[in-house]
């Protein structure tokens, strides 16, 4: 079986932070999982799929920074991330970690944005939702040839308000593949080899731009 192509995926990645620069809505008025996240998700895919010169690209991806920093909250994303080894960090060591997860995220969806092709066809079909008192979760499907990938938003409410906390792909979660890939980064090598990995990262992102 053919695999969606890994731009696509990462397309998908990225949804997940523009979801989130799209606003929340009262937990107690809003309308089902579904309906709420696919209104997010149709909004984050036409700023996707619009085709921009390289200089209005620039325009754009620096609007959709500003935005996303003023709604992300990358304190919480930084922590989750790191699981378990978070307890073990100094303050020192957070402050540090924060500041270097957070340029991470943002220059890697910056730079997706780039590879995403734009001639990639594909459909999303909605298949169900569930809600609890704590959480909503919301399962779409995204259709390319012979390919189906699961996609499912985990919404919690924070302050009253709906929050989209996590994604998965194919059952694996933004925040588990976080945490699964630098736990074992920090259990084989060491936290300060991870630092210096996403130090490595950053430059070569950073040199793209």
């Amino acid at each position: 079986m053919k695999r969606i192509p890994k731009t696509l995926v990462l397309t998908f990645l990225t949804l997940f932070l523009l979801v989130l620069s799209l606003g929340t809505a009262s937990a107690a008025d809003a309308p089902k999982p579904m309906k709420w996240v696919k209104g997010k998700v149709e909004a984050a895919l036409v700023i996707l799929d619009k085709k921009v010169t390289a200089e209005l690209e620039k325009a754009r991806n620096a609007e959709l920074r500003t935005l996303i920093d003023s709604i992300v909250d990358y304190d919480d994303l930084a922590r989750r991330s790191l699981g378990d080894h978070w307890e073990e960090r100094t303050e020192e060591e957070r402050t540090q970690y924060r500041a270097l997860f957070k340029q991470l995220v943002e220059l890697t969806y910056i730079d997706r944005l780039g590879d995403k092709d734009q001639d990639v066809k594909y459909t999303v079909e909605w298949d169900s939702e569930s809600q609890t008192a704590s959480e909503g979760h919301a399962i779409a499907f995204v259709l390319y040839e012979d390919t189906e990938t699961e996609l499912e938003f985990i919404l919690k409410p924070e302050a009253a308000e709906w929050a989209l906390f996590d994604i998965a792909i194919d059952g694996a979660s933004l925040e588990d593949t976080y945490r699964r890939n630098y736990s074992k980064i920090i259990d084989e090598e060491g936290y300060p080899k991870l630092v210096e990995k996403m130090q490595k990262r950053i430059d070569e992102l950073e040199a793209k731009k």
